[in-house]
């Protein structure tokens, strides 16, 4: 004869003895807490300075801006994937120069084109009004609010032998 289990049996409940224990975890080991990923690693290494020797000057430098130097230098040469670089990255920059980047301060042409906008909307808005207050919707004769005619979209029941 079977015994009688001491807790539910089915779907996504497994036996109590194979559970996990309230403080168990299930990753014993888990990751380390001080693991470090692959952006922190590169972030590293291209913030590492190195010694370079530029018009008989040496010159210690990030090995980022080395690397943005040696591009530019390409690109100048004529290398057109250097040429493409430098524009993807100029582009991608936060903080480029001739751009006023002043929070709140519009140039003068979206300004001008949000202003004429603005004035659009409103003249559209408010000749909807007008038009909407010109064409009422028509009313009933007086008292009258049901049609004579029964409507078949209302449900109204007739006989099959009887024409209409």
């Amino acid at each position: 004869m079977a015994r009688k289990k001491d807790y539910e049996i089915g779907r996504n409940k497994p036996p109590v003895h194979t559970r996990f224990k309230p403080g168990q975890s299930g990753n014993k080991k888990g990751r380390p807490k001080g693991s470090r990923n692959i952006a922190t690693d590169l972030n590293e290494e291209l913030n590492e300075m190195m010694s370079i020797t530029e018009g008989g000057k040496t010159r210690k430098l990030s090995k980022r801006r080395i690397m943005i130097k040696a591009t530019v230098n390409k690109a100048i040469k004529g290398d057109v994937r250097a040429v493409n670089t430098v524009i993807v990255l100029n582009d991608r920059s936060p903080n480029q120069p001739g751009v006023d980047d002043t929070p709140g301060v519009m140039p003068v042409d979206d300004a001008a084109v949000l202003e004429a906008f603005t004035l659009q909307n409103l003249a559209d808005a408010k000749q909807l009004a007008s038009d909407k207050k010109k064409s009422k919707p028509r009313s009933t004769k007086a008292g009258s609010k049901k049609s004579a005619k029964p409507d078949k979209a209302r449900g109204s029941k007739t006989k099959k032998g009887d024409p209409k």
